[in-house]
């Protein structure tokens, strides 16, 4: 990244487009993060700022980088305007948000998790982003207890999928990339700020995934027929049996997915970095030039912020499998 222009942002609520400098803005954070939360802004604004009076569910967008070399960072709608005696607090949230207000009773037979996700992410009217997920459900059910955004939680965590976000605000629902992936090379010498990454001992052994239906022994037709003994006999290592999974082909991918995500949390830790607004939640980076070697991390939260002390970036990370 060029460090020769000064760092800089745009900020457009309800269609009205402004840098920082004319906006007033005195510190703004743009956060996003895999499996769970919304994409998130948070803009200080200063007294009188043209931004302050905009309306709750207005369209927001920002742009963060350098000079005039900018990149898209947050796409969403305004949640929230709080006042103080000396500055105005206005927070948005990406598209995702809507699916945590809405809820809906559906079942699904025979579908693939991609048509699950792409079907829900209708429901709230969420642009979809990559969606790939091909493996199949015997039978899932979606009820209105809870919302849909929590369904895809709960169906990522299942899968081993990865639930995240794009700067134009889709969903996107996908095997988590790998070290042979990484999107982004950060230089040891110029662009780390801090870092704290430590390895942990990871679990001796990921949960075993087994059918619950007898597909794979009796052919699609017999799907409906529950095995008594999945695993064939007792287990002897943790096993779970997730009902919507019916034949030995899908319980074997997901098995391998959620091996893949204990390994994975086998290093854990955070970075600050100079400010990189391209970074998202997902994607893999690779510090060069540290003495001991390379080191190749997964970013699972990524929060950009800039303010009167400079632009910084700083992730939380986790290994790559």
């Amino acid at each position: 990244m060029s460090l020769t222009s000064w760092p800089a942002a745009t900020v457009t609520i309800g269609g009205t487009e402004l840098s920082s400098a004319d906006a007033g803005v005195s510190r703004l954070a743009v956060s996003n993060v895999v499996g769970g939360g919304h994409d998130r802004l948070m803009a200080i604004l200063a007294p009188g700022s043209q931004l302050a009076g905009a309306t709750a569910m207005s369209a927001v967008s920002a742009q963060l980088g350098y000079g005039t070399s900018l990149s898209d960072a947050f796409t969403g709608a305004l949640a929230t305007t709080g006042q103080t005696a000396r500055c105005t607090v206005v927070t948005a949230y990406g598209p995702s948000a809507a699916l945590s207000q809405t809820r809906v009773g559906r079942s699904y037979v025979q579908q693939s998790v991609a048509d699950v996700v792409g079907d829900l992410l209708n429901a709230g009217n969420v642009p979809q982003g990559q969606v790939d997920a091909p493996n199949q459900l015997g039978c899932y059910a979606v009820d209105e207890r809870r919302p849909v955004w929590d369904h895809l939680r709960a169906l990522a965590q299942l899968t081993g999928l990865e639930l995240s976000t794009s700067a134009d605000g889709s969903v996107n629902f996908r095997p988590p990339r790998t070290g042979d992936a990484a999107t982004v090379t950060l230089n040891y010498g110029a662009d780390l700020l801090g870092w704290d990454v430590r390895g942990y001992s990871p679990p001796d052994q990921a949960p075993a995934v087994v059918p619950y239906g007898a597909a794979s022994q009796l052919g699609a037709g017999y799907w409906h027929i529950v095995l008594r003994e999945p695993d064939g006999g007792p287990p002897a290592s943790p096993t779970i049996v997730p009902p919507a999974i019916r034949d030995a082909d899908s319980a074997s991918a997901v098995g391998d997915a959620l091996g893949a995500t204990a390994a994975r949390q086998a290093i854990s830790g955070y970075l600050l970095v100079v400010g990189t607004p391209t970074i998202r939640a997902g994607d893999v980076i690779t510090i060069s030039g540290i003495p001991s070697g390379d080191v190749t991390v997964r970013v699972i939260e990524a929060v950009h912020e800039l303010d009167d002390a400079g632009f910084r970036t700083q992730l939380r990370v986790e290994g790559t499998g």
